[in-house]
């Protein structure tokens, strides 16, 4: 007979249903009681009406939960923070029992992640490799640059995913930047451009036991930051490159992270291999299905034996390729019908880019995560079903590319 469970999930509704499956997927039976922290996206809840409806579901689960999960967004600004605070004072206030498996960060780390300017200081105080990074004032305008040398871009501290950004490549630039970033009402950061593929590597730490996943690559981000059909993500070339892995397990020591972390940064030397880094995040980022995909393993199933009190480290991992496609020539609502069904296709979404804050980016994204298996065969069923004749040409050649520069290190 599987585990009964009982757990709480601040957040994501669509990953408090994926770690419910993940229990079905093993046997065990997982009643999970959700709520939001947001009104709407980039509207995050105060504290207290989130603290309250936690307490709320607490009581209607059927017993005191085993673990309290923050699924907090990056849609929902400083809401993974406010979860992880909501989570503290559950446990201190006795509202779960002493046994129960709080998964996420502690607030202070969450504060942290969820800043540019804090994450560089941060990275700065524990002589980690990180980008220069400055605080910009939005009245500095007519006043020059910061003390950062150009080119540089100009970013919101807490937003992700390419919104809220601008190149500089010099003084008139920077206060055009300045003067545009402002109106979105957050706090500005300076941060120099570098020229290198972008590079991620996440983990899970549990307890005391952490599983590094292997690293993804993609190509550099051009001058004007634009979103790509070559920027593909490939994991799995290279189970880990130990200089990466030896600094996020120090940040992780460090702030004594719990849950899923991810690390971006840019590679900027690749002989000797080295990196500068960029942002990270204490959530479970889109990253997971690739990161599953590279090894053959369901992290939400992991993080339920450990809440389960089993090992939950995997046993036997099978490295392979994980892939992120991109796609601006589609069919929209068709691909994904004819792609979803499919085992190997861990994830597929469309994004209207129009959406996300401050974009000049009307154009909608199909985004495919997929294990590699038998990929001409995959590349072919890919073409039908977006109408991109090109697109098997580019998913060779990046793979080609990442294993060439980063394969059998």
């Amino acid at each position: 007979m599987g585990e009964h469970l009982a757990v709480l999930c601040l957040g994501s509704g669509r990953q408090t249903r994926e770690l419910a499956a993940a229990g079905a997927g093993i046997g065990f039976t997982v009643d999970c009681a959700h709520v939001r922290e947001d009104e709407r996206d980039w509207q995050p809840r105060d504290v207290e009406a989130v603290h309250a409806d936690a307490l709320q579901a607490i009581r209607e689960l059927s017993r005191p939960p085993d673990a309290v999960v923050n699924f907090g967004r990056a849609t929902v600004p400083d809401g993974i923070r406010r979860i992880a605070e909501v989570m503290e004072r559950l446990r201190d206030s006795g509202a779960v029992p002493a046994h129960t498996r709080l998964v996420g960060p502690p607030s202070r780390a969450a504060k942290v992640w969820g800043d540019k300017a804090l994450i560089a200081r941060s990275m700065r105080e524990l002589d980690l490799p990180i980008a220069s990074t400055v605080r910009v004032a939005t009245d500095e305008t007519g006043n020059g640059a910061p003390g950062i040398a150009f080119p540089f871009v100009v970013k919101v501290v807490d937003l992700t995913g390419g919104s809220g950004m601008r190149y500089v490549e010099d003084a008139t630039a920077f206060d055009e930047a300045v003067r545009h970033l402002a109106k979105l009402e957050r706090p500005l950061i300076a941060c120099e451009f570098l020229a290198g593929d972008e590079v991620s590597v996440d983990l899970l730490r549990l307890g005391t036991e952490t599983l590094v996943y292997p690293p993804g690559f993609k190509r550099a981000t051009d001058r004007m930051l634009t979103h790509a059909d070559h920027k593909i993500k490939v994991n799995g070339a290279v189970r880990e490159v130990p200089a990466f892995t030896s600094d996020v397990l120090r940040i992780a020591e460090a702030f004594d992270l719990q849950g899923f972390f991810s690390l971006e940064a840019v590679v900027t030397s690749v002989d000797p291999l080295e990196w500068r880094i960029l942002e990270g995040a204490t959530r479970v980022t889109n990253n997971i299905h690739m990161q599953d995909a590279s090894l053959g393993i369901d992290s939400f199933a992991a993080v339920l034996r450990y809440v389960a009190g089993l090992e939950w480290r995997p046993a036997d991992e099978r490295l392979g390729l994980a892939l992120s496609i991109p796609v601006y020539r589609h069919l929209g609502r068709r691909s994904v019908d004819a792609l979803a069904p499919l085992d190997w296709v861990r994830q597929v979404k469309v994004d209207d880019l129009s959406e996300m804050p401050d974009s000049s980016d009307s154009r909608h994204r199909l985004t495919v995560k997929m294990a590699v298996e038998d990929l001409d065969r995959q590349l072919a069923v890919l073409a039908e079903a977006t109408g991109d004749d090109a697109l098997a040409g580019r998913v060779r050649s990046e793979i080609a590319r990442v294993e060439d520069v980063y394969g059998g290190r």
